[in-house]
C-alpha cells in the first residue's frame, strides 16, 4: 500500500526544464571557436621546440629543430627573444589543444548517451 502511495506521489512531481543540454553545447561552441583559434595559431608556428638551461641566476634558450640533436641552436637573447616566445606559445598551445581534443570527445559521448526525457516520459506514465 505504501509503494502505491510513493508512485503517485512520484508520477505528480514535475522536473523542472532540463538546461544539461543547452550548457554542455555552449561549452562546446566555446571549445570549438577556441581550439580553431590554436591551430590557427600553430600552422604559423615556428619549426621545432625550445630547450631552455639554467646557468646561474640566468635562462639560455636553445632551438631544437631535430629531435635528436639534445642540445640545439642557442637562442641569444637580444637579437631573437621572438623566436623563444613563439616557440614557448607553441609548446603551450600543443597542450591546450590535447586537453580540448579529449574535453570535446567527452562532450559528444555525453551528449549521444544523454537522454533526460527518458525520465519524464516515465514519470508521466500512469
Amino acid at each position: 500500500m505504501n509503494h502505491i502511495a510513493n508512485n503517485r506521489i512520484l508520477n505528480a512531481m514535475l522536473l523542472s526544464p532540463d538546461l544539461t543540454i543547452s550548457a554542455v553545447s555552449n561549452r562546446q561552441s566555446e571549445l570549438i571557436l577556441l581550439l580553431n583559434t590554436i591551430n590557427s595559431r600553430l600552422s604559423n608556428a615556428p619549426d621545432g621546440t625550445l630547450r631552455i638551461a639554467k646557468r646561474g641566476n640566468a635562462h639560455q634558450y636553445y632551438h631544437r629543430t631535430d629531435s635528436t640533436d639534445r642540445t640545439g641552436t642557442y637562442i641569444k637573447k637580444k637579437s631573437n627573444l621572438n623566436l623563444a616566445k613563439s616557440l614557448a606559445q607553441k609548446e603551450y598551445d600543443l597542450k591546450v589543444k590535447h586537453e580540448i581534443q579529449h574535453e570535446l570527445h567527452a562532450i559528444e559521448t555525453f551528449l549521444k548517451n544523454y537522454s533526460p526525457e527518458q525520465i519524464d516520459t516515465i514519470l508521466l506514465m500512469r
